[in-house]
Order: structure tokens, then C-alpha cells, then sequence
């Protein structure tokens, strides 16, 4: 699981390097949360690469390709993280890349305990 840390504010989580809308599903479930940091958490295997402004911009650290899929090491501020994606194109470190993840996939954390928030 990768965990970004995101404010919440009342219509999108907020990181100082991206904003994600939230989504209906979510607001009831983060709705005691306004104004709280939290961890967003999304699965390598769900983040796609894209080419949009309602993305998690990125710098690519390490390309790894295994076979049919690459796993990509990559950073956004201070957050680590990984994506899976289905291809083993090369790519070179230090490009810029733009990832999206769908938002049923992804999960909420307290940031002190790490308990999961539902």
C-alpha cells in the first residue's frame, strides 16, 4: 500500500504537490475529518498513468520491468510510492510522470494511530 499524507478539506484531499476531488462515496466517511491530516492509501496495482490535471504528479526514482508489467519507484514531495502498471516500456529516471487511481480504490488512515478509517 502506498500512503500519501493529504489534508481534508471539505470538497478534496489536499497534499502540498496534488488535490484530489472528493467523491460522493467518500464524503460521509471523512466528513468528521475536515480540517485533519490523514493517509490516503492506494494499492501500486491501481495507479494508472495518465495524462491529466486530476493527477498525483511524480518524478520517476527507479524503473523496474519484470516481464509483462514494470513496477515504477517514484516520489511526489515527500511521499515514496510504487505503481504496477501492464507494460515494460523503458523509462528513464528522473522523468516526470502523472498517475491516477480510481477513487473506490482508495483507503483512508488516521496519520497518528494508523487505524483504518470507514
Amino acid at each position: 500500500m502506498n500512503f500519501f499524507e493529504v489534508k481534508v478539506e471539505e470538497n478534496a484531499l489536499v497534499n502540498p504537490e496534488f488535490s484530489l476531488q472528493i467523491e460522493d462515496m467518500h464524503t460521509e466517511t471523512l466528513k468528521s475529518y475536515v480540517g485533519q491530516n490523514i493517509h490516503l492509501g492506494i494499492r501500486p496495482e491501481h495507479l494508472k498513468l495518465v495524462d491529466t490535471d486530476a493527477s498525483i504528479p511524480a518524478k520517476l526514482e527507479v524503473s523496474e520491468l519484470m516481464g509483462n508489467e514494470s513496477y515504477l519507484y517514484c516520489t511526489t514531495g515527500k511521499d515514496s510510492f510504487i505503481a504496477r502498471i501492464p507494460d515494460n516500456s523503458p523509462r528513464k529516471t528522473g522523468t516526470a510522470l502523472s498517475f491516477y487511481a480510481k477513487p473506490e480504490n482508495y483507503h483512508f488512515f488516521e496519520l497518528n494511530s494508523g487505524g483504518r478509517i470507514v
